[in-house]
């Protein structure tokens, strides 16, 4: 919202076009700059984390550590794919409640459909085990009291890779043909 929100709130992003920069240009350049200040972020917030936890709780070693950024580089690309989902919303419809209503129910409903009826439809049940939000809750204590998420496994950071690889490309690929198609006032 911060790097298209003006522009389109003040309906500025005519001028952007009628000076000749190309809608490919506009699109993906602040779709790029997005992911880039997300990541900026999200490496300042855990590396703060980090001091904390390293100052305030007892040392268990570099077990944890290293499980716990094993999940956070599996889970980038899905990541990746939720920051395009939500700018492609908001870049085409301008309504930033419209896009978290949006991206909260392309998040979370296939989810909920392939955990109520994935038991009985082979396909829902496969959909439900690749969604972002089952691979982010997935996890199970060992009995060293190790957490194991979906991306400490070799195919849990695979699957996490692959779909949220296949997710940003389906969703780039929408909200720029749907962007080249927008009037834009």
């Amino acid at each position: 919202q911060i790097v298209v929100g003006e522009e389109i709130k003040h309906r500025t992003l005519k001028n952007t076009v009628s000076f000749g920069v190309s809608r490919s240009t506009i699109f993906f350049g602040k779709w790029i700059v997005s992911v880039v200040g997300v990541f900026v972020l999200a490496i300042t917030s855990i590396s703060i984390a980090l001091v904390f936890i390293y100052a305030l709780l007892e040392n268990s070693g570099t077990v944890f550590l290293t499980d716990f950024l094993m999940a956070l580089v599996a889970f980038i690309p899905l990541m990746i794919s939720g920051i395009t989902l939500y700018h492609v919303l908001y870049f085409v419809s301008g309504s930033p409640n419209y896009a978290v209503m949006i991206f909260a129910g392309v998040q979370v409903l296939p989810y909920i459909v392939g955990k109520y009826i994935g038991g009985r439809i082979e396909i829902l049940s496969w959909i439900y085990r690749h969604t972002p939000f089952y691979l982010f809750s997935v996890s199970e204590m060992t009995e060293s009291r190790r957490v194991i998420m979906a991306g400490n496994t070799t195919e849990g950071m695979l699957t996490c890779w692959a779909d949220g690889g296949v997710l940003t490309v389906v969703f780039l690929t929408f909200g720029y043909f749907r962007f080249r198609k927008l009037e834009i006032k």
